[in-house]
């Protein structure tokens, strides 16, 4: 039977940022995936919580995966698409969603869509549900 390492949040933290980083994120991209990682094993799904980040580090050190730029590839004023490249979901959905609030503020409703990323998650909707300016159908 595996037996559990116990870590400060705070050095849970660090050490993901420091790994992250290592890996080629920058500070701001480190901090966004370190938070999606911490809040997950804190909510009790450790096999999306730290474990996940040798399978992050894995995936960008293999040939032809960079952290590319992301880029709106159509865009309306209450719509857009965004070409993920194939990047990490936490940062494409940041992205996506950022973008959504930005368009939604300014004609009071707005979709964004995004294709292709990986290891996406819906963690980010419920603070921003909170704040009143996201619905999930």
């Amino acid at each position: 039977m595996a037996t559990k390492t116990k870590i400060r949040i705070t050095d849970a933290k660090q050490l993901a940022q420091c790994v992250l980083e290592n890996t080629g994120y920058s500070n701001a991209d480190a901090e966004v995936i370190t938070h999606h990682l911490i809040d997950s094993e804190l909510r009790g799904y450790p096999s999306t919580g730290l474990a996940r980040i040798i399978s992050i580090r894995d995936r960008l050190e293999k040939p032809g995966k960079v952290n590319s730029a992301l880029k709106i590839t159509r865009e309306s004023p209450t719509s857009a698409q965004i070409d993920g490249k194939d990047t990490l979901g936490y940062l494409v959905a940041r992205f996506a969603t950022k973008l959504a609030i930005d368009k939604a503020k300014r004609v009071s409703i707005a979709v964004v869509g995004a294709i292709p990323s990986t290891q996406a998650c819906c963690l980010i909707s419920p603070k921003w549900r909170l704040r009143g300016v996201l619905y999930h159908l």
